[in-house]
């Protein structure tokens, strides 16, 4: 348990002195390359919000947004600008 402990110690302090400026994915590739700190992304992206030194990402909008609706039922909108009842009376024969 000590060991854990000075192992996220570590990588906290790592993260406050030397690697400030980095993403949560750089810093991760320099934990393994450089200090052979071998531990999951997951844990460093959850390790540095948790100890409130990198933001949370904020949640994503919907991909696709539904545009407004037309003023009333039965309006079509030609590709010239003129507005026409979508259904039209016949002409009596």
């Amino acid at each position: 348990m000590a060991r854990a402990n000075a192992a996220v110690e570590t990588v906290l302090r790592l993260y406050q002195e030397t690697y400030f400026d980095l993403n949560i994915r750089h810093f991760h590739e320099k934990l393994a390359e450089v200090h052979q700190i071998e531990l999951s992304y997951t844990w460093v992206q959850r390790a540095l919000p948790g100890a409130v030194l990198v933001a949370r990402r904020s949640k994503r909008r919907k991909h696709r947004r539904r545009r407004e609706r037309r003023p009333m039922t039965g309006m079509l909108l030609h590709i010239d600008g003129k507005q026409a009842p979508m259904v039209r009376r016949r002409a009596r024969v």
